[in-house]
């Protein structure tokens, strides 16, 4: 799925936020994904944050967790939603980070790479941040397993580029990265809230140790029916 180089572009994925801010702040099911994975002394910096939901409720739940963004227009409204944390709120491109070196135990982000097609683009994304970070790092993208999923994308991008993303498939993501699976621990995640840990929700049981009993390692009896697949690397 080729993607939209428009929403590269600060104005118009300031735009794009000007919609979704407040859309996008009920689905918390990523944050509890990563609480799942993290130790409450960890500091943690969110990439690409968006409406930034996660690293907002990461907070909540007691954790030290700050998000940027390169758009100027979802970090005002994020330091306006979350005036409490606005602090913890800056402006950054993922590109130019060199002065936060391994300032941060964990770093983590959703749906950022999905806007890119370029594989030498995001090797070097991954360099940046794997630079910045002192333990393991939380990657997110959409899940190229997934066929309905997909083809439900290729509709829904006739209309609205926001889209107009792109998949991944493991190997992919393990090539594009230089990585063996023996390096990387693969989380397919979020089953259409119909099954295995997106059943808790709608349960209620959303606590840590729920969680990680059904956020297992590279448990793949459920990557075709898995909307993403998240990657832990460590440093």
């Amino acid at each position: 799925m080729a993607v939209d180089n428009q929403l590269l572009i600060p104005d118009v994925w300031d735009d794009k936020w000007n919609e979704l801010f407040l859309a996008y702040q009920s689905d918390l099911r990523h944050a509890y994904y990563l609480n799942a994975l993290l130790d409450s002394k960890y500091t943690i910096l969110e990439l690409a944050a968006g409406s930034f939901r996660d690293m907002a409720f990461l907070n909540q739940l007691g954790y030290d967790c700050h998000g940027c963004d390169f758009s100027f227009n979802s970090v005002i409204k994020a330091q306006n939603h979350f005036s409490h944390l606005s602090k913890k709120i800056f402006h950054a491109d993922a590109e130019r980070l060199e002065s936060f070196n391994k300032t941060y135990d964990v770093t983590y982000h959703n749906g950022f790479w999905v806007l890119f097609d370029d594989d030498n683009k995001i090797y070097d994304l991954y360099t940046v941040q794997k630079k910045i970070t002192n333990k393991f790092l939380i990657i997110t993208v959409h899940n190229g397993h997934n066929k309905e999923f997909k083809n439900y994308f290729l509709e829904k991008r006739k209309f609205d580029n926001l889209y107009a993303i792109r998949f991944f498939e493991i190997e992919e993501m393990l090539k594009i990265l230089n990585l063996t699976y023996s390096e990387v621990s693969i989380y397919p995640v979020g089953k259409g809230k119909k099954a295995n840990e997106d059943l808790l929700f709608i349960e209620g049981n959303t606590n840590k140790t729920a969680m990680s009993h059904y956020l297992r390692a590279n448990n793949f009896n459920y990557l075709e029916s898995s909307e993403r697949l998240m990657f832990q690397i460590f440093v």
